[in-house]
């Protein structure tokens, strides 16, 4: 099985990737506070990744 993964580089392209279905959501170079808020909106089903600041 192929899985998805996605580079998000805000909360509307966060909220995008959940309602096509993902695997796998990456928040692009986002901020600790970012990450805290966009993790708010991902189901438990949809593995996360953080990168940059």
């Amino acid at each position: 099985m192929v899985k998805i993964e996605v580079e998000t580089t805000n909360e509307q392209e966060v909220k995008e990737a959940i309602d096509v279905g993902v695997d796998v959501i990456m928040f692009d170079n986002a901020s600790p506070s970012e990450v805290k808020r966009y993790l708010q909106f991902v189901p438990d089903q949809i593995v996360t990744e953080a990168s940059g600041g």
